[in-house]
């Protein structure tokens, strides 16, 4: 088994357990039972050697050694532990006490067994104790170095197996020449497979009877014999942090070689997010995007998703610290030149002394939503732009979608469909089961549209509650058509995998004057057929319905809003405002270089030039430094060098004065001096 194995320098009754799993076994993280409590010092007739006394043992120590050192079992039965029942009902459970104590630190340890051979305590408790307490010992320093060694193995043999990106090459052939023992790569694989398999892989697989068998039986056919290595529940972890150890290799050398290539300007730009679960516990994830030196393309990176307690600024701040650190070894500053975050965690860029640049794709989703009522601001509790009309209208197009879920519904929808004039599409309703993009109400509004005719004449063969009046039909068209603005950017944001910064101020521009605009395609419902091309027509806005004409008010306000600096509840006709990344990004980017997108606003062209040569001298600034750094660095490392040297020669000639010569007296060469 990946998890346990005899040591022969232990006694008969205890088993040593691979350290590399310390922690995974039931009881390990509460040895104390008291946190770092250190209890009074119990006299010798309280507790015991560990070495068996019982007739037929296989062996008897008279020294106890390793683990069991200063780890003794507790004999005194007012402090040994009372067993309880399980849920098999087996006396096996500890209900209180301790079976152990610490000679060293008097900490009482709870030490899980091994009931599959009679009982028999297992190691990992004990190791794990003298690694956190007594790292300074003999114990304790063996103890770490299999813990280090396990991971090493375990590191090797993943990065054997090369990388999980897509397209990524096959290890190279240097890797060949590295030996992995055969058990040790089929303990790897095991864990990539829990880790990128595209299927959801349970921690139970691993132990479950079915699976082991057919791994035994694919490593029969493949010629093995004996048991198959199988990667266990308890010692997936260990192999997943041997991975995680891989991947932080390859972010450090990105980072150094980046930093290489940007001479120490910080060469990404970092990205946050928090979220709170259904158990009101926070965590935050974060990560960081940047352009490799061939200019192809953005990578991100993940580089965590943690924790956290409280949600001010000053603690995001250091927990981006903690995470850029853990993975690159630089502080976040290091790694990036600026910070992209929803609107509500601005102050954490602030701290960081980056610019206050939103997330776009937050921004431009945030419009439709607010359009349709999804999204409404509050204050002091109560909501200030409430929308129940737009949420009744999105809420009946809902249930429409949801009720063809089921049975035979969609089936009998379809023989109705065959009765329309023209045919009906027989695509499905798409529920809007994403509740955190909008692009999943507008595909629900348009899906219901393309299917109108039909669910007509179905609702009203059935009596349906959620049946669409005429009305509805007129309202939800006028809904799609101011879904459809937003979406371009909204899907430009969230799919595009090359530079955007340059692209957002004109397509926002472009979006801002779209909702403006006097006139809008609207879908004409009365004519859909099963073309997949919707009938539009030209509507203006002065004559859609009056909870259309409120969606559109609405959509035009978030949109100032978001873009253009407005902070009231009125519209003020404002124009779009532009970040210094943006400003920035257009002179750049080869799509937007000319900036024809900006004609005749010369002070706008002028300032963002000016912004681009400031930024530059920054840059040169810092490039300056890290070459005289280097230059400094490498005359340090000349001088230790012949400092180094001087000290080798001076201590070689030393040696050869001491060494007697025959000749002269006082073994000076005879005729020298």
């Amino acid at each position: 088994e990946e998890e346990e194995e005899e040591d022969d320098d232990e006694e008969e009754e205890e088993v040593e357990v691979d350290e590399s799993v310390a922690g995974e076994v039931p009881g390990a993280a509460a040895e104390d039972r008291s946190p770092d409590a250190v209890r009074p010092k119990l006299v010798a007739s309280d507790y015991g050697t560990n070495t068996p006394t019982s007739k037929g043992v296989r062996r008897v120590s008279l020294e106890a050694k390793g683990t069991w050192a200063n780890i003794k079992r507790i004999k005194a039965k007012v402090h040994r532990e009372l067993l309880g029942a399980n849920n098999a009902g087996d006396l096996r459970k500890v209900v209180s006490g301790h079976t152990h104590v610490c000679t060293t630190c008097w900490r009482r340890l709870v030490v899980t067994r091994d009931w599959q051979r009679a009982g028999a305590f297992i190691t990992t408790v004990p190791n794990a104790h003298n690694r956190k307490y007594h790292a300074d010992t003999d114990e304790g320093k063996e103890s770490q170095g299999r813990v280090d060694a396990s991971g090493q193995r375990k590191t090797g043999a993943l990065l054997f197996a090369g990388s999980s990106s897509a397209g990524a090459p096959p290890p190279p052939p240097s890797m060949a020449s590295f030996y992995v023992p055969p058990a040790e790569k089929a303990l790897a694989f095991a864990a990539r497979f829990y880790i990128y398999g595209k299927g959801h892989v349970s921690k139970e697989t691993f132990d479950d009877p079915e699976f082991r068998g057919m791994l035994q039986a694919y490593y029969e056919a493949g010629g093995g014999v004996g048991k198959a290595p199988v990667l266990t529940t308890k010692g997936l972890k260990a192999w997943v942090d041997a991975e995680y150890d891989v991947f932080r290799s390859f972010a450090r050398f990105s980072i150094e070689h980046l930093l290489e290539y940007s001479m120490g300007y910080p060469p990404g730009q970092g990205l946050h997010d928090c979220v709170t679960l259904d158990n009101k516990e926070k965590y935050m994830s974060s990560g960081y995007e940047f352009i490799p030196p061939d200019l192809s393309r953005n990578l991100v990176v993940c580089t965590g998703m943690r924790k956290i307690n409280g949600g001010d600024d000053a603690t995001g701040v250091a927990m981006l610290d903690t995470s850029f650190i853990d993975v690159f070894a630089h502080t976040y500053k290091q790694c990036s030149n600026q910070t992209v975050a929803d609107c509500a965690a601005l102050g954490v860029a602030t701290l960081m002394g980056h610019d206050r640049d939103p997330c776009y794709m937050h921004q431009t989703d945030k419009i439709p939503r607010s359009m349709c009522g999804d999204l409404v601001r509050s204050r002091m509790g109560r909501k200030v732009n409430p929308f129940p009309e737009g949420v009744r209208l999105m809420d009946r197009f809902h249930r429409g979608a949801v009720h063809f879920s089921y049975g035979t519904r969609f089936t009998e929808l379809k023989e109705f469909g065959a009765l329309v004039v023209g045919g009906m599409t027989s695509a499905r309703p798409q529920v809007d089961l994403n509740t955190t993009r909008v692009a999943a109400r507008q595909s629900l509004v348009r899906s219901m549209v393309r299917l109108n005719k039909g669910l007509e004449l179905y609702a009203v063969r059935n009596q349906s509650p959620w049946k669409l009046e005429r009305e509805d039909w007129d309202t939800g068209c006028e809904f799609l058509a101011l879904f459809d603005i937003a979406g371009e950017v909204s899907t430009l944001v969230q799919t595009e995998q090359h530079f955007t910064a340059a692209l957002i101020f004109p397509l926002a521009e472009r979006m801002v004057e779209a909702y403006r605009g006097g006139a809008f395609k609207v879908v004409d419902w009365q004519s859909v057929a099963a073309s997949p091309a919707l009938p539009l027509v030209d509507k203006s806005g002065a004559s859609f319905s009056a909870v259309g004409k409120e969606a559109l008010k609405r959509a035009q306000l978030e949109g100032e809003r978001r873009f253009c600096g407005n902070v009231t509840e009125e519209l003020t006709g404002a124009p779009v405002e532009l970040t210094r990344r943006d400003k920035q990004a257009m002179l750049l980017d080869l799509r937007t270089v000319n900036c024809s997108h900006i004609e005749g606003r010369g002070a706008l062209r002028r300032e963002s030039k000016a912004l681009l040569k400031g930024c530059y001298v920054a840059y040169a600034l810092c490039a300056f430094k890290f070459i005289e750094d280097k230059k400094s660095a490498e005359v340090a490392k000349e001088a230790a060098g012949k400092k180094s040297a001087i000290k080798a020669v001076a201590k070689a000639l030393g040696k050869k004065r001491k060494t007697p010569v025959a000749g002269g007296a006082g073994g000076t060469p005879a005729g020298g001096s």
